[in-house]
């Protein structure tokens, strides 16, 4: 099973089976092609990504309790996921039209196909990795109330108290 035919699952057929206008091995090579674009790409973003909140999220202070409880805005880097898919949308599109100019198909719902799956990519794989020990500061990551408050969550402690 080669990289294309898992990441590009979808376009293992060629669009036009007319040999004349494109060809079966020329079909292959460039869907080979896209989907290194695609690997280079997520794995590119991912990085970007990750870099930029972890910079972010070591960056920012507590001054106050309410800091604490606050949006996390690091998070807000994941959506530098659309980046790579619009690159690697075009990228498809341009590409398709330079390949295959005799073909009737175009490639436009195909192409956001691919961005979209690279979108997915990015962002589920950079999350993933952000939710790894040592890439969120520790003083963010949620603890439940009882945890942070020792005795304010449970009952046991409250009654014992009375």
């Amino acid at each position: 099973m080669s990289l294309a035919e898992i990441l590009l699952f979808w376009l293992t057929e060629q669009p036009d089976p007319d040999g004349s206008r494109m060809s079966y091995s020329a079909w292959k090579a460039f869907i080979d092609s896209m989907s290194g674009w695609l690997l280079a790409a997520v794995l590119l973003g991912t990085a970007t990504i990750v870099m930029a909140y972890a910079i972010h999220a070591r960056s920012r202070r507590i001054h106050a309790p309410q800091d604490l409880f606050a949006s996390f805005v690091p998070l807000n880097w994941l959506f530098l996921s659309v980046i790579p898919a619009i690159v690697l949308g075009y990228r498809y599109y341009s590409l398709f039209e330079t390949t295959f100019p005799l073909t009737a198909f175009r490639p436009t719902l195909t192409a956001l196909e691919v961005a979209a799956w690279t979108c997915l990519l990015t962002f589920v794989l950079s999350h993933l990795i952000v939710m790894l020990p040592g890439i969120t500061p520790s003083r963010y990551r949620y603890r439940p109330l009882w945890f942070v408050m020792r005795h304010a969550g449970r009952p046991a402690a409250r009654a014992q108290e009375s």
